[in-house]
């Protein structure tokens, strides 16, 4: 049986999308409502609000390539296809090229070999 996602508290998300504009106020206790083994320090806080920031823009980029392969089976019915919004797109050769590159190192993926097998 899987887990329900874990929710995050509050605190732990808009640490994840807080910009550097919103380092301002008692940092100290921010860092107190954090789980204790992240081990964050007042003077860390910057850095990974631009850690952040990194991430979230690169699970946008994640999420239209994603998006871009999806619609790539719109032309088959069912499954990844009736997710396919008209927007994203076909994925680009070279996007495809690097998929298919790494083919070999996620075949174990039930998941992976099957988007594969419908492009």
């Amino acid at each position: 049986m899987v887990a329900p996602p874990q929710r995050l508290p509050p605190c732990r998300l808009r640490l994840f999308l807080a910009g550097p504009g919103d380092l301002r106020g008692d940092l100290q206790r921010l860092c107190g409502s954090l789980p204790p083994e992240w081990g964050l320090l007042p003077a860390q806080l910057p850095l990974f609000v631009s850690a952040a920031q990194t991430v979230r823009v690169g699970l946008g980029e994640a999420s239209r390539l994603c998006a871009r392969f999806v619609a790539a089976t719109k032309e088959r019915p069912g499954g990844l296809s009736l997710l396919a919004d008209d927007s994203a797109g076909p994925p680009s050769p070279a996007e495809v090229a690097e998929l298919f590159r790494n083919f070999g190192k996620y075949a174990h993926m039930g998941g992976f070999r099957r988007l594969v097998s419908l492009l």
